[in-house]
């Protein structure tokens, strides 16, 4: 019987429909890794000139503030902020381009629309995961798996806040294990692919080649989402199961967290610029001569006894 995320098997039919309410689900497991490779090389080469597009404007973005920056450009910090910014309307119009078909123009739109709802399911998923990191690191790690999906169930399933969070975990529940094996399946080779470009030639190339191996993550992760809806059906039109409070609980201890670490952070900066008796440009400029002569394997003192 055919799973309904083998897509190439379809006929007469848009290959890449958004997930239905209910499907009925035609497989109990997950895609293996290899089909799921197969199936993603497919979907990428389908949608390629559009993936790409639209990708290339955020990374494009971070690439030319990269190199700003290297000029000791201030506007290379405002370049890079903006690349980020767009990166989150950029991934939510990827995964409608190859969820949905959806063109350059409508990909954006719809991805801009979103935008406050990713920024926002973004600081609360960084939260609550900070949260499980304090609670001895394994927890942390675990949500990280758990949330993996929450960005398709975000965009795909109109599912927002917590409840993308509680959505995703609920399809990577009693399939963890795999869920991780097939994020590690997909990361180790993209990080090496990245670290080659980036040492052959030079950080700002790394960034646009992401341009390249970013829409096939993405592309990877919504089949990997649509394998996982297909097993439970259900959930797409479900209310989001308990479980809220453990994420508030954890929200609140990384919230601490990063406050307390920020607090150390800026007294650790001042102090530094009350010893060195530099402010806060010189200091920048110090720390980036000291990190270059460490590239170059020389030894200068920039801070005063």
């Amino acid at each position: 019987m055919r799973g309904w995320y083998h897509f190439r098997h379809m006929e007469n039919t848009q290959p890449f429909a958004a997930v239905p309410p209910a499907p009925q689900p035609l497989s109990a497991a997950l895609i293996s890794v290899g089909q799921l490779y197969r199936d993603t090389w497919a979907l990428y080469k389908s949608r390629f000139a559009g993936l790409v597009a639209i990708s290339v404007i955020p990374y494009g973005l971070i690439a030319l503030g990269s190199l700003a920056q290297s000029a000791g450009e201030f506007a290379g910090f405002l370049l890079s902020v903006a690349g980020g910014l767009v990166l989150m309307p950029a991934m939510a119009g990827s995964i409608l381009m190859v969820a949905r078909g959806t063109d350059f123009r409508e990909s954006y739109r719809q991805g801009f629309g979103l935008f406050f709802p990713m920024l926002w399911m973004g600081i609360l998923s960084f939260a609550v995961v900070m949260g499980g990191m304090v609670l001895f690191i394994i927890p942390g790690l675990v949500m990280c798996v758990w949330f993996s999906v929450s960005t398709a169930a975000l965009v795909l399933e109109e599912k927002r806040g917590l409840n993308a969070l509680i959505q995703s975990r609920e399809y990577v529940r009693d399939h963890w294990w795999e869920v991780l094996w097939r994020i590690i399946a997909l990361s180790i080779p993209l990080a090496v692919v990245s670290g080659i470009l980036a040492n052959i030639f030079g950080q700002t190339a790394g960034s646009l080649a992401s341009a390249l191996t970013a829409p096939f993550a993405v592309a990877y992760g919504y089949l990997m989402y649509q394998s996982l809806a297909g097993i439970k059906p259900a959930l797409a039109a479900s209310q989001p199961a308990s479980g809220r409070g453990l994420f508030i609980v954890s929200g609140i201890l990384g919230v601490v967290a990063m406050t307390l670490l920020a607090g150390f952070l800026i007294f650790s900066l001042v102090s530094l610029m009350s010893k060195t008796g530099m402010g806060p440009i010189e200091l920048r400029d110090a720390i980036r001569a000291q990190q270059i002569a460490g590239q170059e394997g020389r030894l200068i003192e920039v801070f005063p006894e």
